[in-house]
């Protein structure tokens, strides 16, 4: 009996491990075995072959109709989690083509976990681009309230933190349950990238119009482009009423409280559910240096936006004189063709 249990596992399945396709293919077409039988941990033959990248047999067991939705019983992996985990892009083309993922799959038992969030988190690019087209897992969230963007920033995982923000113009202000934007997660860990590609101001028109694309020395120049982000907001508070910059100031991560306070604007006089602003949360720790760092912000934030419009003026100016010099070639070229003309 291909079903019948040996030391946890059926003989059906223990061909799928090895990997063994002639005997599946006996048991399943002679001998009438269940395709979907589990083991004693709730591994079904499919689940097995993608663990082990036996490609060959899953695609087989695709053919004979194999149940894709059957998770492990513990910690309630399906194959498609499996194969995001482990990075078989692969496989994962051949799920996915089984059909649209339910809601009962898409989530783990632990922490209600979505397959693009483990691709996501394992840094498995190629299958993080075949499970992106699945906008109902692009959205969902796992038990903390936590969504993709969420997961690409705790494991800093800066590919998929753009194509989120930029291809699929997810909400970067989202918030899971304890309240916590992208960009206070961000700030908590210190990774001021992660930071700058969530909070950054977008492009304005007068940004986009001070640019030229024929300036092949523009980045040379002497003054610094200014990186774009999704402008997400840097005042949003979580459950405890703090914002990016308290968490940025509670962690003594000095780069993300600048970014956050000069180039965001980031309201220094919230507080949070104890009362306390970011500067009276260092007063009452008697963090001296932090405190004389935090004074000088408000000067650097006006100095830091008067060097930015000189900026803008100056690339405007060097635009126009291009412009000019490139109209008064056009015009020489066409002044030759007409003598040209004139002398024949």
């Amino acid at each position: 009996d291909p079903n019948r249990m040996s030391s946890g596992y059926p003989a059906f399945v223990q061909s799928a491990i090895n990997g063994h396709l002639e005997c599946l293919k006996l048991m399943a077409e002679e001998h009438e075995a269940d395709i979907d039988v589990q083991d004693a941990n709730g591994f079904t033959s499919l689940i097995h072959a993608v663990d082990k990248r036996h490609t060959d047999v899953v695609q087989y067991l695709i053919d004979c109709g194999v149940s894709r939705d059957i998770k492990t019983f513990a910690a309630g992996y399906s194959s498609l989690h499996i194969a995001a985990a482990k990075g078989y892009g692969e496989i994962i083309e051949k799920l996915i083509s089984m059909g649209s993922v339910s809601y009962q799959e898409m989530h783990d038992n632990y922490t209600g976990e979505t397959p693009l969030m483990k691709a996501i988190d394992n840094g498995r690019d190629g299958c993080m681009a075949l499970l992106f087209e699945d906008t109902s897992m692009v959205c969902a969230r796992d038990h903390g309230g936590r969504t993709a963007l969420h997961h690409a920033v705790r494991s800093g995982n800066y590919e998929a933190i753009e194509y989120l923000i930029n291809e699929l113009n997810v909400d970067v202000n989202e918030v899971c349950e304890k309240g916590q934007s992208a960009l206070i997660m961000a700030a908590l860990k210190g990774d001021l990238k992660s930071c700058r590609i969530l909070g950054a101001l977008k492009a304005t028109e007068e940004d986009l119009s001070s640019t030229d694309e024929d300036d092949e020395n523009q980045i040379e120049r002497r003054e610094n482009p200014r990186f774009f982000g999704a402008e997400a907001d840097p005042n949003i508070q979580d459950i405890e009423h703090e914002t990016a910059l308290h968490h940025a100031v509670k962690a003594r991560h000095f780069d993300i409280i600048h970014f956050l306070c000069v180039e965001l604007g980031a309201d220094m006089t919230l507080e949070n559910s104890h009362l306390e602003t970011a500067v009276e949360w260092v007063k009452k720790m008697k963090l001296e240096e932090m405190g004389k760092d935090l004074s000088t912000i408000p000067a650097i934030r006006e100095e830091y936006n008067t060097v930015y419009k000189r900026e803008i003026h100056l690339r405007n100016k060097r635009k126009a004189r291009r412009e000019r010099m490139r109209n008064k070639g056009s015009d020489s070229e066409d002044f030759s063709s007409s003598s040209e003309e004139e002398d024949d």
